[in-house]
């Protein structure tokens, strides 16, 4: 049990990364660190469940709700828009910012149009990003996304290495 919390809060700051790439905002942070966890295993990085799902206003035939980490109740689609089974690569990519690294996600043809079309009907709405049946954040949609998103949290090499191995397919 100890190590599924660890390695789910190690992916929590993929979330909030995106939740930056999301606002169109770029962090001032130094490196974020990652929390690996001692005994996670270099060669297969396990994969957790990732669905992003639109909040919705008011409950619809399939909704349903969670709460996130604030308390606040959320009503979700019943479909998710993209999920971590339509990532078919991720990269390391050198950021802006000297010394610091991202990670491109690039979702599959059909993911990315699903992308595109969902968040450019929903602009000025929130989609919550659920990691092993959680919000961890639930962000407005500024513009329309599609293909690859950069997670753009000013990473160290080997931190970003780590969150590309566990979106990776």
């Amino acid at each position: 049990m100890t190590n599924l919390c660890n390695a789910r809060r190690a992916v929590r700051p993929v979330l909030v990364a995106v939740l930056l790439a999301l606002a169109s905002c770029r962090s001032s942070e130094p490196h974020r660190k990652v929390t690996v966890p001692p005994d996670a295993p270099a060669a297969a990085a396990p994969r957790s469940a990732l669905e992003l799902r639109l909040v919705l206003d008011e409950p619809a035939p399939g909704s349903f709700e969670l709460t996130d980490e604030a308390g606040e109740t959320l009503i979700l689609s019943p479909d998710a828009v993209v999920t971590v089974g339509d990532v078919v690569k991720t990269e390391i990519v050198d950021s802006a910012t000297m010394g610091a690294f991202s990670v491109a996600v690039h979702f599959s043809q059909e993911a990315a149009e699903r992308m595109r079309k969902v968040s450019g009907e929903n602009v000025g709405r929130r989609m919550a990003f659920v990691l092993d049946g959680k919000v961890f954040i639930a962000p407005y949609i500024r513009s329309p996304l599609a293909s690859p998103v950069l997670i753009d949290s000013n990473f160290s090499r080997e931190d970003a290495e780590w969150v590309a191995e566990h979106l990776a397919p």
